[in-house]
């Protein structure tokens, strides 16, 4: 895979102002979700909380953010991208200020759910700005920029979790308050950027999106002063879907059509413009179907017989199930990607880190105590390093694998990445084998069977473990599973299919934070890894026999390369038969209606 041509010239100062603004959309996003790692500990010793409370303050986050996955994407559309994230900003200032003043569990909970809603909200608002008002030849690297700071974030939390850990002042305000001074800096750096020029164009605002091209370009490319054309000004010979949560929307006013560039632009006076761009086409005719010719999911209704809402209902679902079956396989890997992502085990590294490190760093005492050695109290405790060496490695591999990805294939990364997931949660399963929180016989002995196998300790074990963990996932689940998700899908069911995967990572993400900390009081921690284990060795296995590469791959090819890999060999010639079932069908139902004659209404029964 050749590497592609660096551009001629630097971005401009405003571009690298405006980058790093709206990037700070995405340090917000890191720290508001690692920030709970280092906060939960001394939320447990400043309200008493038992396992299952605290379950709730991680997981309640991921509730908020499931909700605001669902309206993040319409909010986006209605209020622009810019007004989004200043709204984004208020919610992490409010959120920020009511978990620093909060002064019980309930509260706690509240805020954490505010938190989660400014959190997924902020995660379609920042990518879709920065997509649409990057340069085109910058325009990668721009957005890539966006998620080396969620990494960037996670690191923040952490080293804030290290600084501010006096149990006894309540240090968890300040961390959870110094998220409100970030919002409160992007806000600020907000006021003084435009509007996304490509919103604007949608909404027929021609003027203000001419300015805003000229103002992100800073003067250096000239812009006509006719509302007839604007020019192409930095279009891209291979255009990409702009969001990741939304499928664009044709331009409301009369005879504008929207090339979508970014910053690149077409007007015409014409109502319908061919282009070279497959992509650009789609855009002029956003309404087009899945399927071509024949098979058209939907069917001609009789007038008169059903109410136009109804028709349109179920015209639409018609279509849905079509598509559904028509692209089946690549939402299983959606699906797939979705849950096990969260089922790895490296949610529950992220947001419980300090509390395994402790519990391993307990064990080696209890251990040495055991053999006659004398243990201070101080050596209960696991290093202070320890949870940052997690943000340092997380950023480090999230930075390396966005320089690197093209050159190394994205099946190739899926693959390592999730096999040193698996090699982390065995080191995990080791270090806790035999330790539960009933002390019985038999664990007794399984606990004296682990370690003469390893003559380690278990922090020993456990922070390599981690560490693995989380490199795999950054190599991985991490940057992976939009990019593969946006790549199995046409553009005409592109952004709902990850507007879906966001939600069902959010609800599996709080499910699993929310049921880790009860589980491993019944069975263990080391049983608990164990699942997660399993869950992932599946994992590889489905991954080697059904995903192939997708690197520069139309949807068609990637459905080709799908009809090859072993998973999905049977399934392909099933596929087939649906589809000329559904042709057939759809032909003879159409012949049927077209031959059947529309009653007139003296034809009617009378009701009267």
């Amino acid at each position: 895979m050749s590497p592609q041509t660096p551009p001629d010239e630097a971005p401009s100062w405003f571009v690298i102002q405006l980058t790093a603004t709206a990037s700070l959309g995405g340090c917000l996003f890191g720290y508001d979700m690692g920030a709970i790692s280092g906060a939960l500990p001394q939320l447990q010793h400043s309200f008493g909380l038992s396992n299952s409370q605290l379950g709730w303050v991680v997981s309640i986050l991921f509730l908020g953010g499931g909700f605001g996955a669902s309206i993040g994407g319409p909010i986006c559309d209605w209020m622009g991208r810019k007004v989004t994230i200043i709204l984004t900003d208020v919610i992490f200032m409010l959120g920020a200020a009511w978990l620093y003043f909060a002064g019980s569990y309930e509260q706690v909970l509240v805020g954490r759910f505010v938190v989660g809603i400014g959190v997924a909200v902020s995660g379609v608002a920042d990518v879709s700005y920065l997509h649409e008002c990057a340069p085109s030849e910058w325009r990668g690297s721009i957005v890539s920029v966006n998620e080396a700071c969620i990494s960037l974030g996670f690191l923040l939390a952490y080293v804030a979790g290290f600084v501010f850990n006096d149990k006894e002042k309540e240090e968890w305000r300040v961390i959870f308050g110094m998220a409100g001074i970030l919002a409160a800096v992007q806000l600020l750096g907000m006021l003084k950027l435009p509007e996304s020029p490509a919103w604007l164009l949608e909404r027929g605002k021609v003027e203000e999106a001419r300015k805003a091209v000229q103002q992100i370009n800073s003067g250096r490319i000239a812009i006509p002063s006719d509302n007839d054309t604007i020019n192409p000004v930095l279009q891209d010979e291979r255009i990409e879907q702009p969001d990741a949560t939304r499928i664009p929307s044709p331009v409301e006013a009369p005879n504008i059509v929207l090339s979508e560039g970014s910053i690149g632009m077409v007007l015409t006076n014409n109502n319908r413009t061919t282009t070279d761009d497959p992509l650009q086409d789609t855009y002029q005719h956003p309404k087009s179907e899945i399927y071509d010719g024949d098979s058209i999911p939907s069917l001609p209704m009789r007038r008169g017989c059903l109410p136009s809402w109804l028709r349109d209902f179920g015209s639409n679902l018609q279509s849905a199930m079509y598509t559904l079956c028509r692209y089946r396989r690549q939402v299983y890997i959606a699906l797939f990607l979705s849950v096990v992502q969260q089922f790895c085990g490296q949610t529950i590294v992220l947001n419980y880190a300090p509390m395994i490190f402790s519990e391993a760093a307990k064990k080696d005492s209890e251990a040495a105590a055991a053999a006659g050695e004398n243990v201070e109290d101080s050596d209960q405790d696991p290093p202070d390093w320890s949870t940052v060496s997690i943000g340092l490695v997380k950023f480090v591999v999230t930075a390396l694998v966005i320089w690197r990805i093209e050159y190394v294939g994205r099946r190739t990364l899926l693959l390592a990445g999730t096999t040193l997931i698996a090699l982390g949660l065995i080191a995990l399963i080791i270090a806790f084998g035999g330790s539960s929180n009933h002390v019985e016989q038999e664990e007794a002995e399984v606990s004296s069977f682990w370690n003469p196998l390893t003559q380690l300790k278990t922090f020993h074990l456990a922070l390599p473990g981690v560490l693995l963990v989380v490199t795999g996932y950054s190599m991985s689940f991490g940057p992976l599973t939009w990019l593969l998700t946006s790549e199995l899908f046409p553009t005409e069911i592109r952004g709902r299919a990850l507007g879906a995967s966001t939600i069902v990572t959010y609800c599996c993400a709080a499910l699993v934070t929310r049921t880790f900390l009860s589980a491993q009081a019944v069975i263990g921690p080391s049983k608990v890894f164990a699942v997660y284990c399993i869950i992932t060795a599946f994992g590889i296995i489905f991954e080697y026999l059904a995903i192939p590469d997708t690197g520069e791959k139309s949807v068609e090819q990637i459905d080709e390369s799908l009809g090859i890999m072993y998973w999905w060999r049977f399934d392909a010639i099933a596929l087939s038969q649906i589809d000329q079932d559904v042709t057939t069908n759809q032909r003879q139902e159409r012949s049927n209606i077209e031959m059947s004659p529309t009653p007139s209404l003296d034809s009617l029964p009378s009701i009267i």
